[in-house]
């Protein structure tokens, strides 16, 4: 029995370190809103923390379809390779891949199908990491179509293009406390 607990304790203790392979350290998104749609894509950055090569598998998760909508589409890459993943309930899981102490880049990118005036994009499930992002940048885009009702995140600045407004963030140190809430409607 002692030789069991010794060695599921080694076991624990491998996949614990493990875990703690990669840290999540920033990313860079574009979200677009038209009417009916809802797109998410930009680039998530990975740090590979330790002295060998490392795997992880990530669950990157989804706004719930029956309060938001349907998801339409989903890709990842990193660089121009498709990376396969495993749809779940609440997500996509894909895993993450980097030799030791690199920096490795996945772009993600999903739409949702709306099915009300409102989108989500969840970003308080970083916490989970439990550090900061050292930096985020994130813009909205939102055709002349639309108007912005309500967010949840405010911006730090607006602008425009013939057909569009377009919302800036950029964040240092970035501990988000509250997911990305988008009200809109039509003007």
């Amino acid at each position: 029995m002692k030789k069991w607990i010794t060695i599921i304790g080694a076991l624990l203790v491998q996949l614990c370190s493990y875990g703690q392979a990669f840290q999540f350290f920033a990313e860079d998104l574009t979200f677009r809103l038209s009417s009916g749609l809802f797109e998410v894509e930009g680039d998530y950055y990975f740090r590979n923390t330790t002295d060998r090569p490392a795997r992880q598998t990530l669950l990157y998760p989804f706004p719930a379809e029956a309060a938001y909508g349907t998801i339409s589409y989903i890709s990842i890459m990193q660089g121009s390779d498709s990376i396969l993943f495993k749809r779940t309930a609440g997500g996509v899981l894909f895993t993450v891949s980097a030799v030791a102490r690199q920096e490795v880049a996945y772009r993600i990118g999903y739409g949702q199908q709306l099915t009300a005036d409102s989108a989500c994009y969840i970003i308080t499930t970083t916490q989970r990491w439990k550090q900061p992002f050292e930096w985020a940048t994130y813009q909205l885009h939102i055709p002349d179509s639309l108007r912005l009702l309500d967010i949840s995140i405010l911006p730090d600045s607006i602008g425009r293009t013939s057909t569009e407004e377009i919302y800036f963030w950029s964040r240092k140190n970035f501990w988000p406390e509250m997911d990305f809430l988008i009200r809109y409607g039509k003007r």
